[in-house]
């Protein structure tokens, strides 16, 4: 249920140039153990160029899951570097959005 949305709330991380977003979308979405946080975790590594994913802890069981993207690994800095991607793939849909609703209206007003 979530496959649609999520691929298209991607779909603006995806439109920055120079990025390497393609590249890990085909190396590790195939191969990840969620598509879903796979498809995320590429798009999100190429727009902020660092390595994402990686071993996880759960209630002190460690899991060892994909690691994402170039051998650089995230600073502090990343962290506001993906967020404000994540603002600017939300911003994107909501100025969509509006436009749509705006051409709706004016198309149905007369």
């Amino acid at each position: 249920i979530e496959y649609i949305p999520l691929r298209l709330f991607c779909l603006p991380l995806l439109l920055k140039p120079n990025t390497q977003s393609f590249k890990y979308l085909s190396l590790y979405v195939r191969n990840g153990y969620n598509k879903n946080s796979c498809f995320l975790l590429s798009c999100l590594a190429g727009y902020i160029d660092k390595q994402l994913g990686g071993p996880a802890y759960y209630q002190d069981i460690r899991y060892s899951k994909t690691r994402i993207g170039p051998k650089q690994l995230p600073k502090q800095d990343a962290i506001k570097s993906a967020k404000n991607a994540l603002v600017f793939a939300s911003l994107f849909w909501l100025f969509i959005i509006f436009l749509l609703e705006v051409i709706y209206a004016a198309t149905n007003y007369f």
